[in-house]
């Protein structure tokens, strides 16, 4: 398992509820049809972090997300709007 693998890795808190990133996710008593955790999965091809796609859009880049896409997205799934989202594979393949 990966560095990063481990960082977004559920963690079980002494209260019994799974933690993402220090926040609690949902408890059954709080109306979440049951689900204690969710587990989605982002797929992306390749990261530019040198935001190379944005200066010079070429069929090689075309595809690929920044990192910020990515921490938008990971900060959508971890709010209380997408408390409904489980079990998802959300591709990630550059903006138009």
């Amino acid at each position: 398992m990966t560095e990063m693998e481990r960082s977004y890795e559920p963690r079980k808190s002494g209260r019994g509820d799974y933690r993402r990133s220090g926040r609690p996710g949902p408890r059954r008593d709080e109306g979440s049809g049951g689900a204690e955790n969710t587990a989605n999965v982002l797929r992306v091809r390749a990261v530019d972090t040198r935001h190379e796609r944005d200066r010079a859009r070429t069929a090689k880049n075309a595809s690929w997300t920044t990192p910020e896409e990515i921490a938008a997205t990971i900060m959508h799934l971890c709010s209380d709007e997408a408390g409904v989202i489980n079990g998802a594979r959300i591709p990630l393949y550059g903006s138009p």
